[in-house]
């Protein structure tokens, strides 16, 4: 895989939170609970966080989900000790988009909504823009986008479970979603 792979071909995945056990496995953070992106055989790109270069490419040897949670541990071919996988510990892992299975015409990956703009219907046909997704996390139980928005001049950041009564629609220029009574910051709630 060659080093220069464009960022727009991949999709990230998780990131290794440290090392497990003494034979080199890897435990990783799942963005998403669901995924099957770390099947064995695949080849997986690992990014450095912050510089956003590619530090290593890893095939999956094995792997096995962590019970109750959204993590994986991670054989990878080549990386045999505690050291080895403690040298990945903070690496995001990507996966290039063409291993990916084809999405429904109503599905989405969770990642492709981050930098997006967020905004709702009003009831008069209006738009009103609530901020744009910064990150997806998770309470556990579901996963949640982080929207940012501004206040006086101050970023500030407020939650919504990725749920189809909350999304409405993802598309490739904004998420419309559609927020309860009492959910939206005070400064974005309508007067």
């Amino acid at each position: 895989m060659s080093n220069d792979t464009d960022a727009a071909t991949r999709l990230s995945v998780g990131y290794i939170a440290g090392a497990h056990g003494v034979q080199g496995m890897v435990r990783v953070q799942l963005f998403d609970r669901g995924s099957e992106a770390l099947a064995p055989d695949v080849e997986l790109i690992l990014v450095d966080r912050e510089s956003k270069a590619i530090v290593h490419t890893k095939r999956v040897q094995g792997m096995a989900m962590v019970p109750g949670k959204p993590a994986a541990r991670v054989q990878f071919e080549g990386v045999t000790d505690r050291e080895g996988a403690e040298a990945l510990r903070g690496l995001t892992v990507e996966v290039l988009r063409d291993a990916l299975p084809e999405l429904e015409e109503d599905e989405f990956y969770l990642a492709d909504a981050v930098g997006l703009v967020v905004e709702r219907l009003l009831e008069d046909g209006a738009v009103q823009r609530l901020g744009k997704v910064v990150a997806v996390t998770t309470n556990g139980a579901q996963d949640l986008f982080e929207i940012e928005y501004f206040d006086r001049g101050r970023a500030r950041r407020w939650l919504i479970p990725v749920l189809p009564g909350f999304v409405k629609d993802v598309d490739d220029q904004r998420v419309v979603v559609d927020p309860p009574e009492g959910m939206l910051p005070e400064a974005l709630e309508q007067p």
